[in-house]
This record gives structure tokens, C-alpha cells and sequence, in this order.
């Protein structure tokens, strides 16, 4: 009999797994469609955020919640690809810098951005 704690970080590691094979495939059909970005998708990690609800970046990782990626995987793969490239885009034209407390928008976001302070 398998200690409960154990099975439950098991089918963890599997599900982070999948998410894993997930975004490298969203990456890899990226590549093969845009060979231009090919350094900067590739310069992108990821990391599983088991309390986020969706995907988000700060310019170095791809923090993601397993479940509502994979509910995003399981609506159409294009779906995931559309999100890593909104977020490589939003990392290309600089609205959002990697700092030391956090991410601070800047580039051209505040000049186009009707919701700017």
C-alpha cells in the first residue's frame, strides 16, 4: 500500500509532467510557424503555480496552473499557443521588466493604454 501523501506528489509530478510536454509542444509549433522568434521562444522556463487560475510570465518563467492549462489544452491546442505568444510579445515589446520587487510595466504600454496611472 502507497503512503497517501506519496500517490498525491506522484500524480503531481505526472500532471507537471504533461503541463511540461504541453508547452513545449505549444513552443515547438511556434517555432516551426515563426522561426524568427526561435531564441526568444526558447528563452522562456516553466513552472507550475498550483494556486494560479490561468498563465502568466515575469520575462524569465512561465508560471501556470496545471489544471486550467490543461482545460485550456483540452478547448484546442491553438489556445495555448495564442497564450504563450500573447505573453512573448508582451515580453518582446518590453511592457513587462523582469525587476528585483516584481514586474513593473513600462515600453509602450503606458503611452497606448486607455487604463494607464
Amino acid at each position: 500500500m502507497t503512503d497517501p501523501t506519496r500517490h498525491r506528489q506522484l500524480e503531481e509530478l505526472d500532471l507537471v509532467e504533461l503541463c511540461t510536454r504541453v508547452l513545449y509542444q505549444a513552443r515547438n509549433e511556434l517555432y516551426l510557424n515563426m522561426r524568427f522568434l526561435d531564441v526568444s521562444l526558447s528563452s522562456l522556463g516553466f513552472e507550475a503555480d498550483w494556486g494560479r487560475r490561468g498563465l502568466a510570465t515575469d520575462g524569465r518563467l512561465i508560471y501556470y496552473g496545471p489544471e486550467p492549462l490543461l482545460e485550456r489544452y483540452r478547448q484546442g491546442r491553438s489556445r495555448v499557443n495564442r497564450a504563450y505568444l500573447h505573453m512573448l510579445l508582451h515580453c518582446l515589446f518590453c511592457t513587462c521588466i523582469p525587476g528585483e520587487t516584481g514586474i513593473s510595466f513600462t515600453g509602450i504600454w503606458p503611452v497606448i493604454s486607455p487604463w494607464r496611472t
